[in-house]
């Protein structure tokens, strides 16, 4: 709702859109058409803003190859795929853009039962960081945001501290969870001519 109060006109995944689209399949093929049906819908793609998925938490193990292939092909794969069609659309319009993901803060660090979603969110981290270096002379900004523990979200550590009788926000100095405001002020910001 906030990019929509900034003028923005969206397509997403999700809901509250002008513009909505079941999951993408991890493919090409699919990611291509996804952003050939915005464009017939809306015109062309000028910001993408791509969130990682939460992970249910697994014991490493017991953590399945197929889960664990879910996992990485849901995040690190679908935001390759996602990054570089947008990239390349930018590119061959000579136009820049912006691209923003949201990410775990498991990329700085694992924890109990997140292997493959650290795992995941660090190589996200640094794939981002990969694209900031080789877009930014065509004025196509990467940019990340990071972020831990989401009030209202639907968070596995949740559950896992009620069940030790604690609340995630008992390990943040600011003694509260983030809010979805939090993150997207900040998004806005890194989308916004401010950022540049």
């Amino acid at each position: 709702s906030s990019f929509r109060a900034a003028g923005a006109r969206i397509a997403s995944a999700g809901t509250d859109a002008d513009w909505t689209t079941p999951q993408p399949k991890v493919d090409p093929v699919s990611i291509a058409a996804l952003f050939d049906g915005i464009e017939q819908a809306l015109g062309a793609v000028d910001l993408v803003v791509f969130q990682v998925p939460l992970a249910k938490l697994y014991a490493a193990e017991r953590l399945g190859w197929d889960d664990w292939q879910a996992i990485l092909r849901g995040s690190v794969d679908l935001a390759f795929l996602i990054g570089t069609e947008f990239a390349r659309r930018r590119l061959a319009a000579g136009r820049g853009g912006d691209l923003l993901v949201i990410n775990s803060d498991h990329a700085s660090g694992g924890g109990a039962g997140s292997s493959a979603h650290a795992a995941a969110a660090s190589a996200l981290a640094n794939l981002v960081q990969s694209w900031t270096v080789e877009w930014v002379g065509d004025d196509i900004r990467a940019n990340i945001i990071e972020i831990g523990h989401i009030e209202g979200m639907d968070d596995p550590a949740f559950g896992l501290a009620a069940e030790r009788g604690a609340t995630v926000a008992d390990s943040v100095p600011l003694g509260r969870l983030g809010s979805a405001q939090d993150v997207a002020s900040l998004a806005l910001f890194l989308a916004s001519p401010y950022a540049a």
